[in-house]
């Protein structure tokens, strides 16, 4: 499961980057669009300022330690006409911002639960945004499906599908099951997992980490091996 949930962050993370969409307009009455406007007259007023005191003789430095900004923004400001206007940033993704529409028409239909929206909107997007992503989300499911069940006979239609499925990150991902297919199977028909070796194994790991340098082999071992049982009195 980890090998696929790597190839299908791979995936997604190249499907995010051709989902970004204009920003959006701004909203009459807006928070953040009264603070943009309030900040835009305070830049403007110190603009006018400092292309004043430039008129009058004044120098960068001068001009900058006043008006409390840099030498280099009171540079650019004197060789230009007009106050630039800031460039905003594209809605990405991954801000609730990008699902406004969405989030709205849900929220005004009784459903509250942010991070229910907020999921249902991402995976609307990724799909409108590629077919692939629909493709990728579908064979994802049925792996699970196969994992939570107890048939490996359809193991072999999901790696076909797979490997015609023009993906990469899925074609990897199934070359990779290819090369132990017999232990995938016998994961699926098996009740027995590797968790409890696995897990002796990282907590031998974790105990030779914080012990490196700082104790002998002994402890170690003692730390790791239980300790023998002492016979009861009535067994000597």
């Amino acid at each position: 499961m980890q090998n696929l949930r790597e190839n299908i962050e791979r995936e997604m993370t190249s499907v995010s980057r051709c989902a970004g969409r204009p920003r959006l307009p701004a909203v009459a009455g807006d928070r953040h669009e009264v603070v943009r406007r309030q900040s835009r007259l305070s830049c403007q007023a110190l603009f006018v300022n400092a292309k004043r005191m430039h008129t009058a003789g004044r120098t960068f430095g001068d001009i900058a330690v006043e008006i409390g900004t840099d030498r280099r923004t009171i540079a650019k400001w004197v060789s230009l006409d007009d106050l630039p206007v800031r460039q905003r940033s594209t809605i990405k993704p991954s801000s609730p911002l990008y699902f406004q529409e969405f989030l709205e028409r849900r929220w005004a239909a009784g459903d509250r639960s942010g991070r229910r929206l907020f999921q249902a909107a991402k995976v609307g997007a990724l799909k409108e945004a590629s077919p692939s992503f629909v493709v990728m989300r579908r064979l994802a499911m049925r792996f699970r499906g196969l994992l939570q069940g107890v048939n490996p006979s359809k193991v072999d239609r999901f790696l076909h599908d797979a490997r015609r499925s023009r993906l990469p990150s899925l074609q990897q991902f199934a070359r990779t099951l290819m090369r132990d297919i017999e232990a995938v199977k016998h994961a699926i028909a098996e009740p027995w997992s590797s968790g409890q070796a696995e897990g002796r194994i990282n907590r031998l790991k974790t105990l030779k980490r914080a012990m490196y340098g700082r104790a002998s082999i002994e402890l170690l071992r003692a730390r790791m091996l239980p300790l023998p049982l002492e016979p009861r009195e009535h067994e000597k």
